[in-house]
């Protein structure tokens, strides 16, 4: 248990890390889920911007989902190899920038 309790802080700590560094998003590290809830200042609708993601490879679930106050967020699972996680980081940062 401890070992599966350290495997998953540190992925934990790798998206977070990934995501305040991405330019206009921003996160709070999760205290007990495997999902960030990161927001985003680029101007598109969080449904729209996850078609996007998902057409270049990265699998989120848009903020509005979740209701009216999800929107302007994206929910990424961490629940993943730190590589699939770096590569869907790298993804999410390419794609914001070229937006």
């Amino acid at each position: 248990l401890e070992v599966a309790r350290q495997v998953f802080k540190k992925r934990r700590d790798l998206i977070v890390e990934r995501l305040n560094g991405i330019e206009g998003m921003s996160v709070d590290s999760p205290k007990g889920a495997f999902y960030a809830f990161p927001s985003y200042s680029v101007d598109v609708p969080s449904a729209e911007l996850a078609i996007i993601l998902a057409k270049n490879g990265l699998i989120c679930t848009p903020g509005s989902a979740f209701g009216s106050y999800g929107e302007g967020h994206l929910r990424f699972s961490y629940a993943a190899s730190e590589e699939n996680i770096r590569r869907g980081m790298d993804i999410l940062s390419s794609t914001i920038e070229g937006l």
